[in-house]
Order: structure tokens, then C-alpha cells, then sequence
């Protein structure tokens, strides 16, 4: 992918979940707040689990002064 590159310069790390919301069949809001259906509510979990995976592992780089 074209991408990694740019994204390991700019010190940016990929995470593997995607969220797709669709917005297509009707509000998806409760007092202000989005509310996710059973799928996106999986999906969402397990992009939380993998950046506060990522944010120990990148904590320890940054503070070995790499990137």
C-alpha cells in the first residue's frame, strides 16, 4: 500500500479495525449520542482494545526516544 510509507514518516501507526457507519436507514442518535447496532458495537470494542494495545507499545518507543 502507497500509504505506509507516508504514514510511517508522519509517525502515524495503522490500527486493523475499520468502523463502517451508514447513516441509511434513519437516525442513529439518542440524546446526542451516536448508538451503534451489534455489529458496529463488535467492531468498535475491538478497535478500543487494539488502540489501548497500541498506546502501551507506542508509550515505551516514545519513551525510548524512537519512533
Amino acid at each position: 500500500m502507497a500509504l505506509e510509507p507516508v504514514l510511517s514518516v508522519l509517525g502515524i501507526v495503522r490500527v486493523a479495525a475499520e468502523v463502517e457507519i451508514s447513516l441509511l436507514n434513519g437516525p442513529r442518535f439518542a440524546s446526542g449520542a451516536f448508538v451503534p447496532n451489534d455489529k458496529e458495537d463488535a467492531i468498535l470494542a475491538k478497535l478500543l482494545d487494539e488502540l489501548a494495545e497500541l498506546a502501551i507499545t507506542l508509550k515505551g518507543e516514545r519513551s525510548r526516544g524512537t519512533r
